[in-house]
């Protein structure tokens, strides 16, 4: 699980299809085995390959992130996540997906 202030990477998007745990309903958002309601929507695609903080534990689990300067409010699991190098710079620039 992680905590405030780790760096982090949201896995890439074929990566987590391909995940095993994880299942894509008939709206394209992925979501964990037996755990819908916990998902990773396509709206949420944009941030995959990214580098991150975490600044907030949900009590269920979650984690909320910050982008460089963007923080976009959404819940993400650790099914979504990996460790990144402490040594990672977290940088967002506006207006350019992964």
């Amino acid at each position: 699980m992680f905590k405030k202030g780790d760096k982090v990477y949201v896995r890439a998007w074929g990566e987590m299809l391909a995940d095993e745990r994880v299942l894509q309903d008939h709206n394209g958002n992925l979501y964990e085995k037996d755990k819908p309601s916990k998902s990773f929507m396509k709206d949420m695609k944009r941030y995959c390959g990214s580098a991150a903080v975490v600044i907030e534990n949900t009590e269920d689990g979650g984690v909320y992130l910050a982008f460089g300067e963007e923080k976009p409010g959404y819940i993400f699991r650790d099914w979504m996540l990996e460790e990144a190098d402490r040594s990672v710079n977290v940088i967002f620039v506006r207006g350019v997906t992964p």
